[in-house]
């Protein structure tokens, strides 16, 4: 039995590392995400390696903030930067740090607005790791990361899943998008009952507990990176304060966090607290978006002119 463990270790360690050591080509990792999140890698990176449009201004996060700036209206207030919604769909701080990442070389952006929610969440993205280069995933933080191990496995499928696309020369294909803007109206019909049962549901928040702050230790390592890549770069950072409806928390818990690394702007409770302006408990509504934007085009602007 243990020889046949060992011929098996020796016989699968080449495969991975083979696997993990296969050059990938950037725009089938971007192409291999077609039936994910509206296909929105498709639109990435166009944006990013093929559109020449600068960048000054990007904002990351989740759905939230791809359902709620819109770059049109707001570059109305700010109009000396080129702003992107580069959100993409779900959460998890190591997307958001490799976009950062990204966006910083290949754009030389002057200010990240990366949403918050009341409280962190301490889950990788579900594609995160497929945006990793190996050193990054090496390096990913283990500690009360429940990821951890979903990553490197991951990886590991994707990354093969390459490897037989280049064999095989069935790779897949971006189609044409010269969308300038990434934002991406929210047309639900709202059910009004629902969100406001969801939102009463959300008057009773929970006090900070041990457990917390231990899960808390996985996304504030991949914030105080994000930190300390925009500090290197002299990128501009905010954190913008993104609850869900009927979130009763004025801030954000990590509110002194956010504070001490960058700017922490958050919206009034006459764009949050309104059920006219949503199309889920979760997402604004067009109109909901328009109030979003222009009240962020306004307090940028303040904030950009410091």
């Amino acid at each position: 039995m243990k020889r046949i463990t060992l011929h098996t270790i020796l016989f699968t360690l080449p495969v991975i590392l083979l696997v993990f050591l296969f050059p990938q080509d950037k725009k089938q990792v971007y192409a291999s995400l077609k039936d994910d999140c509206s296909n929105r890698g498709n639109w990435m990176y166009q944006r990013i390696y093929e559109n020449p449009l600068p960048v000054d201004i990007a904002f990351i996060g989740s759905s939230r903030t791809e359902n709620s700036i819109n770059e049109r209206l707001l570059e109305y207030y700010i109009p000396e930067y080129r702003t992107l919604n580069f959100a993409y769909c779900r959460y998890g701080r190591n997307l958001h740090y490799m976009l950062i990442k990204i966006l910083i070389e290949e754009k030389h952006l002057k200010a990240v607005v990366l949403e918050v929610r009341q409280e962190e969440n301490p889950y990788s993205h579900p594609v995160g790791a497929n945006f990793m280069e190996n050193e990054d995933l090496i390096t990913s933080y283990p500690f009360f990361n429940k990821d951890w191990f979903a990553d490197y496995a991951t990886a590991f499928s994707f990354r093969l899943q390459l490897v037989q696309e280049a064999i095989w020369g069935n790779q897949g294909q971006l189609t044409l998008d010269t969308n300038e803007y990434g934002f991406y109206p929210n047309y639900t019909v709202p059910n009004l009952s629902e969100i406001e049962k969801e939102g009463a549901e959300r008057q009773n928040v929970g006090e900070d507990s041990w457990k917390r702050k231990m899960e808390n230790t996985y996304p504030l390592h991949y914030l105080k990176k994000i930190a300390k890549l925009c500090e290197e770069y002299n990128v501009q950072l905010i954190f913008l304060y993104l609850p869900g409806y009927g979130v009763p928390q004025k801030e954000p818990t990590l509110a002194d966090f956010y504070k001490e690394h960058g700017q922490l702007i958050i919206p009034p409770d006459s764009i949050l607290q309104n059920i006219e302006n949503w199309a889920d408990p979760n997402h604004f509504n067009p109109d909901g978006s328009v109030l979003m934007s222009r009240w962020l085009g306004e307090e940028l602007a303040r904030e950009l002119g410091k």
